[in-house]
């Protein structure tokens, strides 16, 4: 019979295997496993100085992740550098040249397996592992403890791990209850956490960019399209968005005139809301976004700051802002430092003021576009001659009050003549806009009369907006800005119909790029196309 020291390794040793970590031939062995949500199964491991370990990782996600161990503290850089890879990312499985790498498995695919063996470090400390992947490595983290008799904090108080996520209910939402969930969302970085607040509030939070991109009423989101590892992997909002941030990131320091260098932190829930905590110039931000009436509130607290702050908003968009402190002139809240340590900004809906419909391209650089073209801002997506329209999600059922359609466009190739840009319906019941050989054409079709208008051009292959404006039983038709007639009396009667984006019709389809298109579910007035047209011409 063995002994009861003996008896007592032996119960040790079992338990050590059921837990995944074994030693053989000297070596400390963990089983990493990648799962849905951003996340690592196993969040933080513990070996002695200068041990050797061995880890087994296998991806079960829907999507491409990797490990890379870096020195104590350089998380965020080496994330921030595998983001500046750019193109180059895919050849060196998205783990940057750098000397805080410590140690590396490049990208795997779904399904498959790596192993990575090294020497522990010798110097006590905690050295992150994170995946490196565009935008994962914000949320998607762990922690390596090298040391001896170590006395770690309970994970949910580990500063060193990723805050925990709730689980999410796919497609629908209790009304009553907040969900948090990393995934990835349209026009936002690779890092997007979705949040839904108690009532018909919801927003979309770019822990890479440290802001917040658009926000929507109604119902939460469906990421089927993730869950199922579909090509167009983005989960896609099912309410309306009543509010799109701009280009400019919205908080200022003193008199600076820069683009802020920004590093996310995480969060912490309040009453189950996240505040989210991110660095700005160096200046700490603590970020709690509310529900409210209408809207949404974002109580903003900085800490140790010493110098004024400005806090930037777009007047065009589909919000009207208000401070607790101070007021708002030309889109600038300008507050003292005194002022700027603890604010509260309110943000209420401006009804259909956003559009119902808009695709910037931007995300196509990260998700299925393996070399994007440059369009008009930032990305445009690519057609190349075929049946390649993107879902709007749209019916002409939606527009019955009136609609606006546009979109910058730069035809290189058409197939066959009319080929669409964007539009509804069919035959003698349609609506769009579209190119043939001699330049951009739109029409109306209401079952008893066509009414069309035509712009010819010789410089095709160059980027051109294009805008159809149908409102109050007339329409409009503008090519880069110039209205090129309005039509006959027009009344948009015909079934409900899909609308499309994208090339789409017969075997006409064309061959070019596309950026910035946007349905609107009301007819624009001349100002408000004109200050589109003229912010983001090239």
């Amino acid at each position: 019979m063995k002994s009861f020291p003996a008896m007592l390794r032996y119960a040790c040793l079992l338990l050590v295997l059921s837990t995944g970590l074994a030693r053989a031939d000297d070596a400390i062995s963990f089983d990493i496993k990648t799962i849905e949500g951003l996340q690592y199964d196993v969040k933080r491991l513990v070996v002695p100085p200068g041990a050797k370990v061995v880890l087994h990782i296998e991806n079960l996600d829907s999507m491409i992740h990797n490990l890379v161990i870096t020195e104590p503290g350089a998380r965020i850089e080496i994330v921030n550098a595998a983001l500046a890879l750019g193109a180059d990312g895919p050849a060196l499985g998205y783990v940057p040249k750098s000397d805080k790498v410590l140690f590396s498995v490049p990208a795997i695919e779904p399904g498959e397996s790596a192993k990575l063996e090294f020497t522990a470090p010798k110097v006590q400390g905690v050295y992150p592992y994170v995946c490196t992947f565009p935008g994962h490595g914000f949320v998607m983290y762990g922690a390596l403890y090298v040391g001896e008799k170590l006395t770690l904090p309970p994970e949910d108080k580990d500063p060193n791990l990723p805050p925990p996520m709730p689980a999410m209910a796919h497609h629908h939402h209790d009304a009553m209850k907040p969900i948090v969930y990393r995934t990835f969302m349209r026009d936002c970085g690779p890092a997007a956490i979705a949040v839904h607040l108690p009532g018909e509030q919801s927003y979309c939070f770019d822990a890479g960019a440290c802001r917040l991109r658009y926000a929507w009423t109604g119902d939460f989101i469906d990421d089927l399209a993730i869950l199922e590892a579909k090509a167009d992997g983005f989960a896609h909002v099912l309410g309306r968005i009543w509010w799109r941030a701009d280009d400019a990131f919205p908080l200022r320091f003193g008199n600076s005139d820069h683009p802020p260098v920004v590093h996310f932190r995480g969060y912490t829930l309040i009453e189950s809301l996240p505040e989210f905590e991110y660095d700005v110039d160096g200046y700490r931000v603590h970020q709690l976004i509310t529900p409210m009436p209408h809207g949404l509130a974002q109580t903003f607290r900085i800490d140790k700051l010493d110098q004024s702050v400005t806090l930037i908003t777009d007047p065009d968009s589909g919000a009207a802002f208000a401070s607790s402190i101070g007021g708002f002139e030309n889109g600038e809240l300008k507050l003292s430092a005194e002022q700027g340590r603890q604010f509260t900004i309110r943000m209420t809906n401006r009804p259909k003021v956003e559009p119902i419909g808009y695709w910037s391209m931007n995300d196509q650089q990260w998700d299925k576009c393996p070399s994007p073209e440059p369009g008009v801002r930032g990305q445009a997506l690519r057609f190349n001659g075929k049946n390649a329209e993107l879902d709007s999600g749209v019916t002409t059922n939606q527009l019955k009050d009136g609609l606006t359609m546009m979109a910058w466009v730069n035809v290189r190739k058409v197939a066959k003549e009319g080929a669409y840009l964007i539009g509804a319906g069919e035959a003698d019941k349609s609506v769009g806009i579209r190119v043939d050989s001699e330049g951009f054409a739109a029409s109306v079709a209401d079952g008893n009369t066509t009414h069309a208008w035509h712009m010819k051009t010789t410089t095709r292959e160059e980027w051109h907006h294009v805008a159809l404006i149908v409102g109050d039983g007339k329409a409009s038709f503008y090519v880069d800005g110039k209205r090129i007639e309005t039509g006959s009396p027009v009344k948009l009667d015909m079934p409900d119909a899909h609308v499309f984006v994208g090339s789409r019709g017969g075997d006409a389809f064309y061959e070019g790029l596309m950026d910035e298109a946007r349905l609107y579910d009301r007819a624009l007035s001349e100002t408000e196309l004109e200050k589109i047209y003229k912010r983001e011409a090239p």
